[in-house]
Formats: structure tokens, C-alpha cells, sequence
């Protein structure tokens, strides 16, 4: 560890501190608490994929049984023998399959199928299947929609080429046809006219008009594409497992395959090595069993992006039949979830009390169709788990005066029957046909009666059930989960999965990839843990793991956790308790050599986060045996105050600071500081030369200040088409107001570039000139723009290092076009213009133009020989002249002289700054570091309106 951002710890500190303030308040303590806080799910998580047993793919090859593979071996055995590193194996198995699913009509398909021919014409190992995913409108004609009429046209080649392996793989190259002879998107006119020039004969109404024998497959693509959760095309699909959308494009989707494949070989390899897989076993029958597989899959189930997570942390000692409407809109948002969570009563499968460690909350208004649909299909799932429990949750409109026919049903039957019996009932009751008749009175309560239930009772309840329990109900769905009258939703263990749009469908197999995804996260595991026989949990286990599990999985899952055991500690550690043992603690564990630059700097951190948080702290002091020289050559002091300090007055003091006694008197020292990558620091204050300081010299000490002058943006910049850096591509930062306030250029090494910020909104834009006539941005991470902005714009709101990642694409006309042409000076380098010494022929400018110089110097006698260098360049020319200084070795007094020596000389001055990169080898000595910015950084240094300049060394 070379350097600790505190900011970053702190983050890391209040979402450990969330999480485990949330399990103490759940009554979790001691061991259970710390192996909960210890769980890792990363290795548990999964990626889900669905059933390609479906008669929607159309198959353009088959690597078993094409006589194109006959040459093969077609043992799994062959897995295992040893090939080259990246070399695909042949054999003759279908184990790895790839389906596209795409409307052919668009361009970006055409790409996919030009590849995935490609991929047929080279014998890849891999099977080839694609789903042309068209307009499912019945009435809709191949004569009015292009992707219909390829469709159509597909299968009048395939049909007519029936009887033989490659009919669907010849039916794909007509494809190809089309494309060659679309300029875009393609039309209907394009699939005519080639067809027509294939199959002159054959009468166009007969493929492309209502009725045509080839409009077949359309519903089983739309079919595929619902179960399969696709909502973007085109998408692919290998072994039924969706690949990632960004790699779905020409540059990248060849490469993404073969990492696919070479990652799926590994899986295939281990089955086979432990006998799981044989020649006995259908490859794809086996690879459609494996429990990742999914009969259906659901985006919202599989990614959190659109998930909120409840705080169920809260408690009560108030029932919601005590409570008023009025006295529950009173409670804070965990309080209210408390107290609904606890008057929840629960349909389940079976009657007989179990641990269910998945907690479903179906919300609606289940006397819309709509909410009745969603509910009776979590209702009917219920038959095939008894590992879930259900609730209802009333989304109703408080204000309205609507009949509330069914959620008096749903409530009286989920809080009054046993569970098994309520569970039945509504699954009659709910179905839409029954559902019908009850409301337009031609069926009644009694006509659905089933065994266990008491009608009778069950209608005496229904008339006395008070209205209060929906207003509460309504307003918790208000004031807790955001949502508006009759929004539908699902909540599962304290995620809820976003809201449900009106035509959205939520069935049996969604429930069934939501308990198994639960499960297969945090449900098990938890399980294990609430279980043991030393556990302290006490009360209903599955309302525990309800809870637990909602608190643990708002927990970040990126960084993994280890156990570290140790030998001995008697003489090795340095154990600092916490502070109250009655607390949850953070158990913090360093690892360190006791004499290393690392040792100075965590130890700080480490007091100051005893102070501020209850903590257990362990040192484990791992020093090296031998010393080839001294490791530690520097004083340090980490400046960081555990709260705001006060004088006696009462006001605040003047800021952080750092104190160094008992330094050597006789030895020269050098000041300087470690600041976070992203922070541009500057002394604004001394009247001792930082860089020479002997304190024997000194009568009173040296003091010195520093101010935070700059955040800076960082960025890498990269082609959308071939994924180089864009070299010379130029970047300005402003705001609206003044859309230009600081530029840079783009570095050859990995795209980077910085520009100077503070905090507050900026817009990133391509520099007018070249920059923007040659190039337009494609797209960009990292930053904070709305949806549908053409600007690009970034929200600098933390100390913390800002990132962003923008990818460039040129424009249409422009792709021969290069930036760094050998005519255009402006996007020239500055190398091409820097001249290492001073000479006469240096200053040979016209007489209007100005003579840049840059000049670099550090402590008070390199200043002293910068005057003197300056005074000499405007005593030898005429012209005017303006000097660049790097600011960021320039002492105070320097900076404060320089207006007197413009105004005494007639000179033009400025101060450029730039941060050494973050990924650039860190050089400790500042001789080298000044080194660096003379050789490495000449030219992202100046504004880009410079365009000649002359270095010249402080000494020369």
C-alpha cells in the first residue's frame, strides 16, 4: 500500500458500519455476527441461462451428425487431451451452442449473421442457431414489414431446399444476398428484388401476402424472446446464457465467442473429469440440465439495477389492528416496515410450521385484472416450493371509492385461513374466468368452497373487516415504496424488483428463478449460519432470515473477505480493544513491516479510527529478517483530525496541521507532501526555502501552508471502432456560462487525459476545430448526464478520484481523415516546436508575435537563476515575450514577485500545472519527478492555442 485515501475509507467504513448496526439491531451478536459479516456470495452467484430445447432457433448446422464434422473425434474423452494454448478443440459434440436472436431487417444484425456465417464456413466448433425475432402482429404482411419478409423468404429457400443438412445454412446465405444489396436498414423492396432475381418464377403473393405457407415461426420467436427476458436485440445467447449487450457489435462479438467457448471448455473439462459427463450422455440434454438453467429468465430478477432495497432494521412494539391511518403516516419509513412486516400473515404450500428462507411481498390492487394475475401467479408457485411464503401487500387508491370485492377477499383469506387452505382458495377465486363470474354476480363465495374452509365464518369476517388496513397498506406503498395507486411490484426477502409496467408479465417460472436465485445468493448460506446450535438468534427463523438477508444484500459483493490465522500472537501483534465490548466492533487487521513507509502511513489512520468508530484493532508486525540499506529515510506525519478542532474562544482553528519536533538541526531537509491522486496542492504560504531547510540556520521553526487549489477529472479516451487511444484528439471543460475553461490532449498511452476541476456540474465537450469536425462522442462512462443529452456531463461531488471512460467515433465522410496531419500545425505535437536551448535563432519571430518560453526551477537558488534568465531574454529581444512556469514546484515567494517583475519588465506570465499520472511509475525523488515534467509532459502541459514554445533551463 503506497498510499491510503481516506475518503475511500471512509466510504468503506460507513457501508460496513450500515450493515452491521443493521444486524445488531436484528439481535444479532458475537460468532454469528461475524461469520454473517464474513459471507461471500460472489463465488455463489451464477449466470442464469434458458432451455434452447425450442422449436423458435432455426439450427444452420449440427456439429454431430453434418457431414462436414464426419472426419471429427466424437469421444468427450478428447476434452481432456492437451492442445495449444487458445486452440480450439474439434470434436464432433454440440458443447458449445450459439443463438442469436435479432430482427434480421436491421443493420446491426447483419454484422451477427455475416459472422456467424463465417464461423459455419470455417468449421468452428461451435452450433449455430438463430431466432428472427419479427412483428408478432398477425395482421401485418411480409409485403409490409422487411424483417417479415426476410423471415418468409427463409423459409421458402430452406423448405425448398428440404432434404438436405445445410437447407437452413443455405437459407441463411440468401440472407447475406439481401445485405449485399441493402444500403441500411433493409426495406421490403431490398427482400423482393433479390428474391425475385433468385426465384423468377415463382409468384411473390405466394411468399410475401396474407396467408403465405412460409409466415411460420413468428409467435414461437416472440414466445422465445419473452421467456428468454430479452428486451434488447439483437442478443445472443451461448449455451442458453446470454452474452454481454456491449460486445454485441463487429469490433467485439468474434473475440467475446472464443473467450465464451474457451470458458465453457474449462466447465465441460472438469464434468468430464469427474465422470458427470460421458459418451453416454446428449450434450445438450446435459448442458440444458445443469441447475443454471432456467425454463424462463427475468432481467429484473437477475440484475439489481432497477432493485431498491427496504430497510427491514426497524422495530415496534405497535400492531397495525391498534394503529390508525392517521397515527401510522406519523412513523419513520423502518418503523412502518416493522410494524407491516410483523402483521404479515403468510400463505404458504403446507400448514405445518418450516423454515422458508425466501419472503415474498406481492404488491397491487387485486381488484384491477391485472393485480389478480400477478398474485395468482405467485399463488399457483406455491404448490411447487414449500421453501416460500407469500403475502399480499394492497396498492390501492386511498381516495378513491372503488369496490374492494377481491382485496377483502385476498386479506381475510391470507389473515383468517390456514395457510394451505388460504392458498387454494385464492387460486380458485383468482382465475380469471372465476374471477368474472364473481363479478358480474353470476357465482358467489359459496360456489367456490373448498375443504378446511369455513364460508360461513369466512363471510362474517369479510363484512366486519375494517377499512383501515388498505389505508395503511396504501400509504406505506406511498410513503415506503414510492409507488402510485395500482402499481404493481414484487419484494422478495427486502429487494423490491422495480415496478411492473401495465402489459409487463410476472408468471409461475419468474417465482421459480427468484427463490433459486435467493437461494443460491444469501439464502443458504444464512440459513446455515441463523441454524447452528450456538447461534444467538432467537424468534421465527424465517423472519430473521428475511431480515438478515435484506440488510446483507445491500452489502457491495465486489471485494472478497479473508480469515487470517495466525500461528502465534503473543510477541508479533499489537491488540488495541474496543471501547465498548457491548458494541458491534470492526474487527481491522494490518498486515505490515514495522519499519516500512507503509508503517508511517497506516499507523495514523489506524489511532484516529479508534478514536472516531469502536473498533478491534490488530497489528500483525511482519518485518523483514535483513535490511540492505535503511527503509525508512523520511519524517512523517499523516494530517487527519478525528473531528472539527475549536480554540478556547470557541471558533473554529485555522485547519488540519501537521508538527514535527526533535528533527535533526544540522542536516538539510526537503518538505514535502503526499496528497491523494486526484487532489492539485499548492503552498500558499512560506518564507523558508522548503527544498533546503537546516534548522540550526532557523531561530523559530519553519512554517509553512497549503491549500487544496484543484480536483482533477481524469479520463481515458478510446475509438469505438478499432478501440485505440485517439491520439492528439482534444478535450475542453467549462460550464454553460463559460463552455471553455480548461483543454488538454489526449496521451498515446491508454487515451489519458486530465483537465482541472472543482466541485460543482462541468461539461466535457470535443475542442472546436479538428478535434470536432473529425470526431463526435459515441458514448462515456462515469458520468452524470441525463438520459437524452447531447452534452456530456460530470458532477464533481467528492474528494475521491472522478474516472470517466468517453469512447469517440468518427464521423461519417471523415474515417480517412487523421488528426495529426503532417499540414495542420495547430493538432501538431509540441515537440515539433520546443527548442532545448536558447539561441538567437530562437527568437526570430515576427514582430507582433509573441515568444513562449517554459522554464522549470525549484527552491530559492534556482529562482534566483530563473530571474536572472528572464531579465537576460528580455534584454536581448524586441518582441514581446510570455513566460510558462510549472507551478507546481514554485515556492510562494516567487509567485509573489512575479506581478512586480511583469509590471517592472513588460513581460507576459503564466502558471501551468500537472498531476504525474496515477498509473505512470511513481518516482520518489524530486529531482527525477522534475525531470519527468521537462521529457514526458511537454505536451499536455500548455493551453492548445499555444503553438510554439522554447525551454530553456533555469541555470543556462
Amino acid at each position: 500500500m503506497d498510499f491510503t485515501n481516506i475518503f475511500t475509507l471512509l466510504d468503506h467504513i460507513r457501508t460496513e458500519e450500515r450493515v452491521m448496526g443493521g444486524l445488531h439491531k436484528l439481535g444479532v451478536r458475537g460468532e454469528s455476527l461475524s461469520t454473517l459479516l464474513h459471507l461471500d456470495v460472489t463465488e455463489s452467484t451464477q449466470e442464469y441461462g434458458i432451455d434452447i430445447r425450442d422449436s423458435a432457433i432455426m439450427w444452420m448446422n449440427n456439429i454431430e451428425t453434418d457431414k462436414a464434422y464426419r472426419k471429427w473425434p466424437s469421444s468427450t474423452g478428447e476434452l481432456l487431451r492437451p492442445t495449444y494454448p487458445g486452440m480450439l478443440r474439434s470434436i464432433k459434440k454440440n458443447f458449445h451452442n450459439l443463438v442469436i436472436v435479432a430482427d434480421p431487417s436491421k443493420s446491426t444484425t447483419a454484422d451477427l449473421i455475416r459472422l456467424i456465417e463465417s464461423f459455419v464456413t470455417h468449421s468452428a466448433p461451435v452450433r449455430l442457431g438463430l431466432v428472427m425475432a419479427v412483428n408478432s402482429d398477425e395482421s401485418v404482411r411480409g409485403y409490409d414489414d422487411a424483417g417479415l419478409a426476410m423471415l418468409c423468404a427463409f423459409n421458402y429457400v430452406a423448405e425448398n431446399m428440404s432434404g438436405r443438412e445445410d437447407a437452413n445454412y443455405r437459407a441463411l446465405q440468401f440472407l447475406l444476398d439481401i445485405y449485399s444489396n441493402a444500403q441500411e436498414d433493409v426495406t421490403v423492396a431490398d427482400v423482393t428484388s433479390v428474391f425475385k432475381s433468385k426465384y423468377p418464377s415463382i409468384d411473390l403473393d405466394d411468399v410475401f401476402d396474407e396467408d403465405s405457407d412460409y409466415d411460420v415461426g413468428r409467435m414461437l420467436a416472440q414466445d422465445f424472446v419473452e421467456k428468454a427476458g430479452i428486451s434488447n436485440l439483437p442478443q445472443a445467447l451461448m449455451n442458453g446464457i446470454p452474452l454481454p449487450e456491449k460486445h454485441l457489435n463487429v469490433d467485439e462479438f468474434e473475440e467475446v465467442v472464443l473467450m465464451e467457448v474457451m470458458r465453457t471448455t474449462q466447465s465441460l473439462q472438469r464434468a468430464v473429469y469427474k465422470g458427470e459427463l460421458s459418451d453416454k450422455h446428449d450434450v445438450v440434454d446435459w448442458l440444458m440440465a445443469l441447475p443454471n438453467i432456467m425454463p424462463r429468465l427475468n432481467e429484473r430478477i437477475l440484475s439489481t439495477k432497477s432493485s431498491t432495497f427496504i430497510d427491514l432494521t426497524g422495530t415496534s412494539d405497535k400492531t397495525l389492528a391498534s394503529m390508525s391511518v392517521e397515527a401510522f403516516s406519523a412513523l419513520k419509513a423502518p418503523v412502518m416496515t416493522a410494524i407491516l412486516a410483523d402483521s404479515c400473515h403468510y400463505i404458504t404450500t403446507k400448514s405445518e410450521p418450516a423454515v422458508r428462507p425466501v419472503t415474498v411481498w406481492v404488491v397491487g390492487d387485486f381488484d384491477t385484472e391485472e393485480g389478480r394475475a400477478l398474485l395468482l401467479e405467485a399463488v399457483k408457485y406455491l404448490r411447487e416450493s414449500n421453501s416460500v411464503r407469500l403475502c399480499a401487500i394492497h396498492n390501492k387508491d386511498a381516495a378513491g371509492d372503488s369496490l374492494k370485492i377481491f382485496s377483502r377477499a385476498v386479506e381475510v383469506a391470507q389473515a383468517t385461513l390456514s395457510p394451505a387452505v388460504a392458498r387454494q382458495f385464492l387460486a380458485k377465486i383468482l382465475m380469471k374466468e372465476n374471477a368474472r363470474k364473481i363479478l358480474d354476480g353470476s357465482k358467489k363465495w359459496t360456489d367456490y368452497e373448498i375443504p378446511g374452509l369455513d364460508m360461513e365464518a369466512f363471510q362474517s369476517r369479510l363484512a366486519s373487516l375494517k377499512e383501515t388496513v388498505f389505508g395503511i397498506h396504501s400509504l406505506y406503498c406511498r410513503k415506503v415504496l414510492s409507488l402510485a395507486p395500482e402499481i404493481r411490484t414484487v419484494i422478495a426477502n427486502g429487494r423490491m424488483l422495480g415496478i411492473l409496467k401495465s402489459d409487463e408479465k410476472f408468471v409461475q417460472e419468474d417465482f421459480g428463478l427468484l427463490e433459486k436465485y435467493v437461494q443460491s445468493t444469501f439464502g443458504e448460506k444464512i440459513l446455515e449460519v441463523l441454524d447452528r446450535e450456538d447461534s444467538t438468534i432467537t424468534g421465527d427463523i424465517s423472519d430473521m432470515l428475511m431480515k438478515v438477508t435484506g440488510v446483507l444484500q445491500t452489502k457491495p459483493q465486489s471485494k472478497s473477505r479473508t480469515s487470517v490465522t495466525l500461528r502465534s500472537e503473543q510477541y508479533s501483534v499489537i491488540k488495541i480493544p474496543p471501547k465498548d465490548p457491548d458494541m458491534p466492533a470492526f474487527d481491522i487487521m494490518v498486515v505490515c513491516d514495522p519499519v516500512s513507509t507503509a508503517a508511517q502511513k497506516i499507523g495514523p489512520i489506524l489511532l484516529v479510527i479508534q478514536e472516531v468508530v469502536n473498533a478491534n484493532i490488530r497489528v500483525v508486525l511482519n518485518a523483514i529478517e535483513k535490511h540492505s540499506e535503511m527503509p525508512l529515510t523520511s519524517f512523517y506525519r499523516y494530517v487527519l483530525e478525528p473531528e472539527p478542532q475549536f480554540s478556547d474562544a470557541g471558533e473554529l482553528t485555522a485547519g488540519p496541521h501537521a508538527r514535527f519536533t526533535g528533527l535533526p538541526e544540522s542536516a538539510i531537509l526537503t518538505l514535502n507532501y503526499h496528497a491523494p491522486e486526484n487532489w492539485l496542492v499548492e503552498v500558499i504560504h512560506s518564507i523558508y526555502d522548503l527544498d533546503n531547510i537546516k534548522l540550526e540556520s532557523v531561530e523559530a521553526g519553519v512554517h509553512s501552508e497549503f491549500e487544496l487549489e484543484h480536483l482533477l477529472l481524469e479520463g481515458h479516451c478510446f475509438e469505438q471502432s478499432s478501440g485505440n487511444p485517439p491520439r492528439g484528439l482534444q478535450f475542453t471543460l467549462g460550464n454553460r456560462q463559460q463552455p471553455v475553461m480548461y483543454d488538454t490532449i489526449v496521451m498515446a498511452n491508454l487515451g489519458y487525459f486530465q483537465l482541472k476541476a472543482n466541485p460543482g456540474a462541468w461539461l466535457l465537450k470535443l475542442r472546436q476545430g479538428r478535434s470536432s469536425e473529425i470526431y463526435s462522442i459515441a458514448s462515456h462512462e462515469g458520468t452524470d448526464t441525463p438520459s437524452g443529452s447531447e452534452d456530456v456531463q460530470i458532477i464533481m461531488s467528492s474528494f475521491k478520484s472522478h474516472v470517466v471512460k468517453v469512447r469517440v467515433a468518427k464521423k461519417p465522410g471523415k474515417q480517412n481523415m487523421q488528426l495529426l496531419s503532417d499540414d495542420n500545425e495547430e493538432s501538431g505535437s509540441l515537440w515539433n516546436s520546443i527548442t532545448s536551448t536558447f539561441s538567437s535563432s530562437g527568437v526570430t519571430e515576427d514582430e507582433d508575435e509573441t515568444v513562449n518560453i517554459f522554464s522549470v526551477a525549484s527552491g530559492h537558488l534556482y529562482e534566483r537563476f530563473l530571474r536572472i534568465m528572464m531579465v537576460s531574454v528580455l534584454r536581448h529581444t524586441n518582441t514581446p515575450v510570455k513566460f510558462w512556469f510549472l507551478k507546481n514546484f514554485l515556492s510562494p515567494s516567487f509567485k509573489d514577485v512575479l506581478p512586480l517583475l511583469a509590471k517592472e519588465y513588460g513581460f507576459e506570465y503564466e502558471l501551468v500545472q500537472y498531476k504525474w499520472p496515477r498509473w505512470l511509475h511513481q518516482q520518489t525523488e524530486k529531482q527525477r519527478i522534475i525531470w519527468g515534467y521537462k521529457i514526458l509532459f511537454l505536451d499536455v502541459l500548455f493551453p492548445l492555442d499555444i503553438k510554439k514554445i522554447i525551454f530553456v533551463d533555469a541555470d543556462q
